[in-house]
């Protein structure tokens, strides 16, 4: 609906799991970088690829802030996590 993404499944032992991301959770903007950060607002999954990867298709290593929202409550908050791996499923 063009609001954010909805969290669908969180590894567990994951980054995500110890950042306490939870399932049902819409992710609806992300701040890359600790100083001046680059501020990504998430309408669809197409606005996620870009935020996490440059141009030479590296993972970034910054800190993302990721801003979620609960949408049985519409109670917001922020996690900080430092990506290191991205795993991909089919």
């Amino acid at each position: 609906g063009g609001q954010g993404v909805r969290i669908t499944e969180v590894f567990p032992h994951s980054q995500a799991e110890w950042a306490g991301i939870q399932v049902g959770e819409i992710l609806f903007r992300v701040e890359t970088g600790r100083v001046d950060p680059q501020v990504t607002h998430i309408r669809t999954t197409a606005d996620i690829g870009p935020t996490f990867w440059n141009g030479d298709q590296a993972l970034r290593p910054e800190v993302h802030k990721f801003f979620l929202r609960d949408p049985n409550t519409g109670e917001t908050r922020d996690v900080k996590v430092r990506l290191r791996d991205v795993s991909v499923r089919n």
